[in-house]
């Protein structure tokens, strides 16, 4: 199994679905040589995120990351990582959350709802009935890069620049020559942002975090947050709501249960988490000294793979795993990591969803994909599961 190959993208659950059976607590080499752990079944995932002392994080550093930031930019790839919320426990962890909640306190999230509703609206009236379109590029890129975009002011000159970034960034993509320099250029990018707003700020997230955040936050750690905000909500918000589209497809009695009872989009947002849970496999987490977990022996050093797409499908858990089940209930599934490290953009993520899957709708009841689901291709890149492409028939 090679976790980094079109085989392993295109046949995720079917590999998982036979890991949970055989293997739950499985040995992957990596292509460095350092040993892995894939878990695959969900109390073992809850278990380990749940559990910082033999399981802390810093497990983002196993794809080898060289130093070329450092020598480019004179950031260590490294410290990027390390600095980042996602990657630290206690009050490291808890410091850094405070700033990145910041983005989605009252003020902002009021700008971010206004707008979410302006640019929805604007995408919408350029679509038509009958109409074929790449819904990617028709609405859920765009959408996605405007929103992050407007939160922290970045000038319309950058905007697609940073959508083309992203792509290289989430992906398996900074470990090739077009890679590194998207990193480069992204993080280039928001030095000199920072350097603006450091002389003259307005008002907003980023000001904020320069400003108000000057006693407590490095340089380092400002570019780290706004790097881990800007890249997996954008990557969080485009592969969930094209993969509930095609999700919708599939299941087409959840479809018109959805239409004829509206009042189950709560319910539904939950369940597309579950059912199509964006990132699918994290890296994040290792051992922090030998120990035996389920029978297997973990040494000190050993990273952990969590495959929340797997977990979030624990035959063991959720009745019918792999059915799309809109009033699943409960629902405890894991797609935003534990209940108490909840990721912090979670709430305003099920609101866009709420809002552009029941607008997409209404505008259009009937749409369907333009292709066989079999035609349809998935995106480079072994940890969030999304489309290269999304064509559908507006009807």
């Amino acid at each position: 199994m090679n976790i980094f190959s079109s085989h392993f993208r295109n046949h995720y659950y079917e590999i998982f679905y036979e890991l949970r059976r055989e293997d739950p607590i499985h040995l992957y080499l990596l292509p460095n040589g350092k040993r892995a752990w894939i878990i695959s079944r969900y109390y073992d995932c809850l278990e380990i995120l749940q559990d910082p002392i033999r399981f802390p994080k810093g497990g983002r550093m196993i794809v080898g990351e060289s130093d070329f930031l450092q020598e480019l930019i004179g950031i260590d790839s490294n410290s990027l990582y390390i600095q980042s919320l996602f990657l630290r426990e206690g009050f490291e962890s808890q410091r850094l959350k405070y700033w990145i909640r910041r983005a989605f306190a009252p003020k902002y999230l009021t700008m971010l709802i206004k707008s979410l509703n302006q640019h929805l609206t604007k995408l919408l009236e350029k679509m038509k009935i009958d109409q074929e379109i790449d819904l990617l590029e028709a609405l859920a890129k765009p959408l996605s890069i405007s929103l992050l975009c407007d939160l922290i002011s970045i000038p319309e000159q950058y905007r697609s620049r940073f959508e083309v970034w992203s792509t290289y960034l989430v992906g398996d993509g900074t470990r090739t020559e077009e890679g590194k320099r998207a990193m480069r250029n992204f993080l280039l990018c928001l030095q000199q942002l920072i350097e603006q707003k450091q002389k003259k700020p307005i008002d907003d997230y980023l000001s904020e975090l320069i400003h108000d955040g000057a006693k407590e936050l490095q340089a380092h750690e400002v570019i780290a947050i706004i790097f881990n905000l800007i890249v997996t909500s954008y990557e969080t918000i485009v592969s969930l709501l094209t993969c509930s589209v095609v999700a919708l497809h599939d299941f087409p009695s959840q479809k018109r249960l959805l239409q004829e009872h509206r009042h189950l989009i709560d319910s539904a947002i939950e369940e597309f988490l579950r059912y199509c849970t964006p990132i699918v496999l994290t890296r994040d987490r290792w051992v922090s000294r030998n120990l035996i977990f389920r029978g297997k022996t973990l040494y000190r050093g050993d990273y952990l793979f969590l495959a929340l797409g797997s977990a979030n499908r624990d035959e063991q858990v959720f009745q019918n795993a792999n059915k799309l089940w809109l009033s699943r209930n409960p629902n405890p599934h894991i797609a935003f990591g534990k209940e108490k490290n909840f990721c912090a953009g979670g709430s305003f993520i099920r609101l866009l969803m709420k809002e552009v899957l029941q607008q997409l709708y209404r505008e259009f009841p009937r749409l369907r994909l333009g292709v066989r689901k079999e035609k349809l291709v998935l995106r480079p890149g072994t940890f969030v599961r999304s489309y290269s492409v999304l064509p559908v028939i507006l009807k």
